[in-house]
């Protein structure tokens, strides 16, 4: 993690996603991250007394723990206050009556710190990221990727509900610095806006676009159809079984008219049909395709267009780069729209990669052929799996699909960067980010967005209970060098093309 903005004394965070916590406490000489799991433990074990510590920016100033119980009170700032009362009301216990081993807290120790603080972590968790002692965000970056790319670019992350409701402040700073494109990772599914015939849901959707239209953001709609997370009925007959074709084409068509035409005017472009093909190109044997016939995906875009003739219409799917005969597959898609005289405008590979494959070769190829369709190409989940394949996979959901996890937690030769990724990988990470963004950059007019899936390496859908860094930010939203790459890689284009 890069040490621009640490002070030279403690600071602690404490957050969890997909059921990850981790507690990281940073000092001048060293660095300390609890996850869940020893969080737990200490949980369990202490009923932790937090000391009576001023925490100003990250500076920790000690207080005897024989003063009064007052004046530590009073020297204690209302949040951590707050976080203590938390505590005390969920555990029904007050603070520990321990014999402290010094009464100058000066002498704190990593884990007597740490400890001090774990109580608090493990109820502050069930809250999903939460800052007890502020530490750098944004005020640490000094480049924004938006001013970057080239001109006519977008660049964007997806984000997740408590983002798009500005819960997460900590991202929705980094969002608003650094991108000027969102995409909703869950909100604007099948399953989050109508899980019931006809039950409409548009609280969360419209604070998604708000989130966008208020930062002067283009607004990306993810996805119209999709096999996974629908709901069931969608494809089911009164009777059961699959139903006919009339059908199901008339709730599509009821779908994508209200949901489309909804946000018509605010929403830039939709991925109107996601991940209709299998690896070797063939069409998925889909509950769409199994109802309606290989047409429903011109179909899809056919009623997408009535709904919002000016909104941006994409076919979205995954391996394009690294499976050629996939690849010729959305190729005749594309075609196939065409020919029906149905508009498409983009087509975007997902970008789910990893370090060595595919290749920049690879990746190249890929934008070439498919430019040559006459669409724009754009890659749209972008992130870099760093971990092995896992010993027990998962339910085999779709990509970018949350995935239930084992009971048995990951063997470490399979979850092999808990603590932290080694310099060796933090640099390739860097070195394949740079590289893609090359790519990128030498096809700059045939790209139109790059969106990386999830803000921080946090919030990425590859953890599924491991502990993955497949992004340029940390779980700490620090920059990590692979940010630093892109940059230099932005800039170095910006500054020879002027």
């Amino acid at each position: 993690m890069p040490d621009q903005g640490v002070t030279d004394h403690r600071h602690a965070t404490v957050g969890t996603e997909g059921n990850v916590a981790v507690l990281c406490v940073e000092r001048k000489d060293a660095r300390l991250s609890l996850n869940a799991l020893e969080l737990q433990q200490v949980f369990r074990r202490d009923a932790v007394e937090l000391p009576g510590d001023e925490v100003d920016g990250g500076r920790i100033d000690s207080v005897p723990r024989n003063a009064p119980a007052t004046a530590r009170r009073q020297k204690m700032p209302s949040q951590m206050q707050q976080v203590l009362r938390i505590v005390h009301r969920v555990t029904g216990l007050g603070p520990a009556r321990r014999r402290a081993r010094s009464e100058d807290l000066l002498r704190i120790d990593r884990r007597g710190f740490a400890k001090s603080l774990s109580v608090a972590a493990g109820v502050v968790a069930a809250s999903r990221w939460t800052t007890v002692v502020p530490v750098p965000s944004v005020a640490a970056q000094t480049a924004a990727l938006k001013d970057l790319v080239p001109k006519g670019w977008l660049i964007g992350a997806a984000l997740n509900q408590r983002q798009s409701d500005g819960v997460d402040a900590v991202a929705v700073d980094l969002v608003t610095r650094q991108f000027n494109s969102i995409t909703p990772e869950n909100l604007l599914k099948f399953e989050s806006v109508q899980r019931q015939p006809g039950a409409f849901t548009f609280d969360a959707q419209d604070r998604y676009v708000a989130f966008g239209a208020d930062r002067g953001m283009a607004v990306i709609g993810h996805t119209l159809v999709w096999h996974s997370q629908t709901p069931a009925w969608v494809w089911e007959a009164a009777g059961g079984g699959l139903a006919d074709r009339a059908t199901m084409l008339e709730r599509m068509q009821t779908h994508i008219a209200r949901v489309v035409g909804r946000y018509e005017g605010r929403i830039r472009g939709w991925d109107v049909v996601n991940e209709a093909l299998n690896d070797d190109g063939t069409l998925r044997d889909s509950p769409w395709r199994r109802g309606i016939g290989d047409d429903y995906i011109a179909r899809a875009f056919e009623f997408a267009n009535q709904a919002d003739p000016g909104a941006e219409l994409y076919y979205n799917d995954f391996n394009l780069a690294t499976r050629p005969a996939k690849r010729a597959g959305a190729i005749r898609i594309i075609k196939d729209l065409q020919q029906r005289g149905l508009r498409v405008d983009a087509v975007g590979e997902q970008g789910h990669w990893r370090l060595d494959t595919p290749t920049a070769t690879e990746i190249e190829q890929t934008i070439t052929e498919l430019r040559a369709t006459g669409l724009k190409v754009m890659i749209t989940e972008l992130d870099v799996n760093l971990l092995p394949a896992a010993e027990r996979p998962a339910p085999a959901l779709s990509t970018g699909t949350p995935q239930r996890r084992s009971l048995e937690p990951p063997s470490p030769a399979s979850n092999p960067f808990v603590n932290g990724l080694p310099d060796d990988v933090q640099q390739a990470l860097a070195r394949r980010y740079a590289d893609a963004f090359g790519v990128f950059l030498k096809h700059r007019d045939g790209i139109t967005r790059v969106t990386f899936w999830g803000v921080s390496d946090g919030d990425s859908w590859l953890n599924r209970g491991r502990m993955n860094h497949p992004l340029l930010w940390d779980r700490q939203r620090q920059p990590k060098p692979a940010f630093d790459e892109v940059v230099n890689v932005l800039s170095a284009t910006s500054t020879s093309s002027r």
